[in-house]
């Protein structure tokens, strides 16, 4: 399979559009040996792309200087009236140009050293606001300030912050997964991500929060600092190839939840991610608004006052007491009503007759002699 196929042809283009840039006389063939020979790695494909113009203006120069100094020595000659042998003058310059290519061939037989920088996150485990603020530092000293961007401190309080409170009020997240191995993270990161006019709308209209995954701690690390995502959403990524990378998932939570991957190599254009970035929230309003309509249509539920609260358990426990004894009291005159009908098994069957209570007259209303 070839290169264009595995990875597209628009983000190789680019890639060698950017590589011309640095030096306009390598060709397109060229540009692809060293990208593969460099394993995609920009930095270093960009590294020895500079080192080769550099050696190629060497050598330039040296031939110029070495044409310098003879052409000055031929014409003191010329003055003194001795002109040197011309095979002599062949063999100098012959002799200088074979040690030009001989420094050009060493060159290119060496491996180009991977140019030294700092790691986005440090390899140990630090806690994860020291590695997002390391993250940060970072990412703006390669690629640029990331503006009015604020990354999130902590992951569950980014969720905690687009997942809960009035939803009216809500913002969809923008988890952003980076990874050095990627050769389109420069590219993305330095001409696309750090657009004005996409870091101003993140900033305003998104909950933001970043994570490296080029160091194999910080992938094992990213599973435990959020149980609510990590089945769904943070498990799927560390299987990601570097090749997939870098990537953007954005969460939203009104009237259910929506997610969205989007991929560094799907968003190579002027305006792709900004325009990717405005739908998704606009969808995120709109659902939000429904379901801020449905609540307001129920009734709100019973305010319960602090006072209220407690005295509640005192009154359950005397309504529990008042149901016991009457429950009580009832099986009573049950069992007093079957004792008397068993003890006069000859009466004739009465229909029902509603119970009458009894009525108590006190002794001051009865009259001497009747009783």
């Amino acid at each position: 399979m070839s290169i264009e196929s595995a990875i597209g042809s628009e983000a190789i283009d680019l890639v060698i559009e950017n590589i011309q840039m640095i030096d306009n006389k390598i060709d397109r063939a060229a540009c692809l040996q060293i990208l593969e020979r460099n394993n995609f790695d920009f930095e270093r494909t960009r590294l020895e792309v500079q080192q080769l113009g550099n050696s190629n203006s060497h050598s330039a120069r040296s031939s110029c200087s070495s044409s310098g100094q003879s052409d000055g020595s031929e014409e003191e000659e010329c003055e003194e009236g001795g002109i040197d042998d011309e095979n002599e003058e062949d063999d100098e310059y012959e002799e200088a140009l074979a040690l030009s290519e001989s420094c050009r061939d060493d060159y290119m037989d060496e491996e180009p050293a991977k140019p030294a920088r700092m790691p986005m996150m440090p390899f140990f485990k630090c806690g994860e606001s020291d590695a997002i603020a390391c993250f940060g530092e970072e990412f703006s000293r390669r690629y640029g300030d990331l503006g009015g961007v604020i990354i999130a401190e902590s992951l569950k309080d980014a969720v905690r912050e687009a997942f809960e409170g009035p939803v009216l009020e809500r913002k969809p997240l923008a988890l952003y997964f980076h990874h050095d191995d990627s050769f389109i993270t420069h590219i993305f990161c330095s001409q696309y991500l750090t657009e004005e006019v996409v870091l101003g709308f993140l900033a305003q209209n998104y909950t933001f929060w970043a994570w490296d995954l080029s160091n194999e701690s910080k992938r094992e690390e990213l599973l435990e600092l959020c149980d609510e995502l990590r089945e769904a959403y943070l498990e799927p990524v560390l299987s990601y190839s570097a090749s997939r990378m870098p990537t953007l998932l954005l969460l939203s939570e009104a009237d259910g939840r929506r997610a969205q991957w989007v991929s560094a190599t799907e968003s190579l254009d002027n305006n792709a991610l900004h325009v990717t970035l405005m739908e998704f929230f606009d969808d995120h309003k709109l659902r939000a608004q429904y379901e801020h309509a449905v609540k307001s249509k129920q009734p709100a539920p019973p305010v319960v006052l602090p006072e209220q609260n407690l005295i509640l358990p005192r009154w359950q426990e005397h309504d529990r007491a008042h149901h016991q004894l009457h429950t009580s009291e009832q099986e009573t005159n049950q069992s007093t009503t079957s004792n008397a009908s068993n003890d006069s098994p000859d009466r004739p069957d009465t229909p029902n007759e509603p119970d009458v209570p009894s009525v108590v007259i006190p002794p001051e209303y009865l009259q001497p002699g009747l009783s």
